[in-house]
């Protein structure tokens, strides 16, 4: 049992290295960005589920905002934590690319509108509007990208891990 622990605080950590990663390394300006750092903590709800999910955004946010040297933003925050929460909604469930499709996008769309109200308080109304000319676009050509990383990373590394579980536990009578 502890083994399995320690297994899994070791992949979490990894999630939010990655995602720290990702962030740090995407394209953009201070009004808009496009990152993929939403992928890992989608994997880690589905590992984990939605709590450590949102432990591992909240960390990844936590240490990007030290490392990269910009303010936290406790709105933005909650874009985070919306991310790592969704992937929970198939913990210990199979995903279903539809549904998963589906999730993406209405989380998408939220996490949209907090953080253009996040840098509506930043910079004003009519720079998150324009921004909105960006972000929306953005927003939609990433979306089919996320799922698909999202479900070839389920596919081909995340049920390996969860069979691996299972088979330890079989091999040790649990």
């Amino acid at each position: 049992m502890k083994k399995s622990i320690i297994k899994r605080i070791a992949i979490l950590a990894i999630l939010t290295t990655i995602s720290v990663i990702l962030k740090t390394f995407s394209f953009g300006n201070g009004l808009h960005r496009i990152s993929l750092f939403d992928t890992p903590l989608i994997l880690a709800g589905i590992i984990a589920g939605p709590l450590w999910g949102m432990v591992v955004a909240f960390s990844s946010d936590f240490l990007y905002s030290l490392l990269s040297g910009y303010s936290y933003s406790f709105i933005m925050m909650f874009s985070a934590l919306l991310w790592g929460a969704v992937g929970g909604i198939f913990y210990k469930r199979k995903v279903n690319l539809l549904v998963l499709f589906l999730v993406v996008l209405l989380t998408s769309v939220v996490t949209t509108g907090i953080n253009s109200i996040q840098l509506m308080l930043w910079n004003g109304v009519d720079k998150m509007i324009v921004g909105l000319g960006v972000r929306i676009p953005t927003m939609l050509i990433k979306w089919p990208i996320t799922t698909g990383l999202v479900y070839v990373l389920y596919k081909r590394v995340v049920l390996v891990i969860l069979k691996e579980n299972v088979v330890t536990k079989q091999e040790h009578g649990s």
